[in-house]
């Protein structure tokens, strides 16, 4: 799995075009001409700028609608690359944090502090998590404004204000926490202030309810920090591990995510992106060409576009040809094939991948 509109924002540019003499033709923008790469769609002499202006859906574009379009054929073909490169299964393990039995009949009596779960994610650097929900379990009705830190930084990443109605009542919140943001890694706190607060957790006594599940890449603690009442980070050297149940069940999500690897390591993906988005190119103006006035010139570019794309056999007075789809999956495969390697050689923090054959 990987963060779409990241990867997006962050590789696009890694290709681009050339600037035609024609003044006539549109002006691409610092967007289209950058090619950190060096790699040049339009050096392929098929993928022309006049042909991609003349067959776009709006035939009236500006300059700056048409450069839009063309980065948005870009960041479709990254993702396309990426997709077709990290094509095993992305899920690791979900589980409620909680999976026993309880009997609500005995609430808690919470000190003044901040209370809840501390999350800490393994050392693998392509495991992130998702808390997908949290089943509330409290005594009485109220309000709970739940908070997530990271220990890297003093203001909460989410807080979600919670009317309490009900002793079982679940809230969703498809909180995503991957590793292409800096504050990866440390230590993850959800949980709520008490002060002031009208409603009690149950307590956990009843038989197994109060064990927690085990996770292969997450370690999950419920801590206190005693005396804290102000919604930002506190200081870690005040965190105690507690058996004050905090009426927090959260169902965690872990998967492998390749985002960060993927912005890291951009120039292994730009031959197969070129190829990618080439074939974007010349399929878009491919289906225009059989409404051109001049249709023998028509078919010939057509069949000739054809042969760009899929490749030809050679034998028998014709040319083999090796089409960019043939390219574009042994690019494909050669990417596959370096990930392999690293993850083979390269352990702890810096890159360990699981998914390829």
């Amino acid at each position: 799995m990987f963060d779409v509109s990241k990867i997006q924002t962050e590789v696009s540019g890694l290709v681009g075009f050339r600037q035609p003499l024609n003044p006539d033709l549109p002006i691409l923008d610092a967007n289209n001409l950058e090619s950190r790469s060096g790699l040049i769609v339009n050096d392929n002499p098929l993928v022309k700028i006049d042909y991609l202006k003349a067959t776009e859906d709006y035939l009236n574009l500006n300059d700056a609608q048409f450069n839009t379009q063309l980065i948005n054929k870009q960041k479709d073909s990254i993702v396309s690359v990426c997709t077709s490169v990290f094509n095993s299964r992305d899920f690791i393990e979900q589980s409620l944090t909680y999976r026993y039995a309880n009997n609500k009949v005995n609430a808690e009596t919470l000190p003044v502090g901040f209370i809840g779960k501390e999350i800490t994610v393994n050392d693998r650097s392509d495991v992130a998590f998702i808390i997908k929900r949290v089943l509330l379990e409290f005594q009485g009705t109220g309000n709970i404004d739940l908070m997530l830190f990271n220990s890297a930084i003093s203001t909460p990443l989410q807080t979600i204000s919670i009317n309490v109605v009900s002793s079982h009542q679940e809230v969703v919140l498809n909180w995503k926490l991957d590793n292409s943001d800096t504050t990866f890694k440390g230590k993850y706190y959800i949980g709520y202030l008490t002060n002031g607060l009208t409603v009690s957790p149950f307590k956990r006594d009843y038989e197994n309810s109060k064990v927690m599940s085990g996770y292969e890449n997450l370690n999950v603690n419920t801590s206190l920090v005693l005396g804290h009442n102000t919604a930002t980070l506190f200081d870690l050297n005040d965190v105690d591990y507690t058996d004050i149940q905090d009426g927090l069940n959260l169902d965690l999500a872990v998967y492998y995510d390749y985002t960060n690897f993927i912005i890291q390591n951009e120039l292994l993906f730009a031959t197969a992106i070129l190829y990618d988005f080439q074939i974007a190119c010349l399929s878009q103006y491919l289906s225009a060409l059989t409404s051109n006035r001049e249709q023998r010139k028509a078919e010939e570019l057509t069949i000739r576009i054809i042969q760009e794309i899929e490749g030809q056999q050679g034998g028998q007075g014709f040319v083999k040809i090796t089409g960019l789809r043939s390219k574009l999956t042994r690019s494909i495969d050669d990417i596959q094939s370096e990930i392999k390697k690293l993850s083979d050689n390269l352990i702890g923090g810096k890159v360990k991948l699981f998914t390829l054959n």
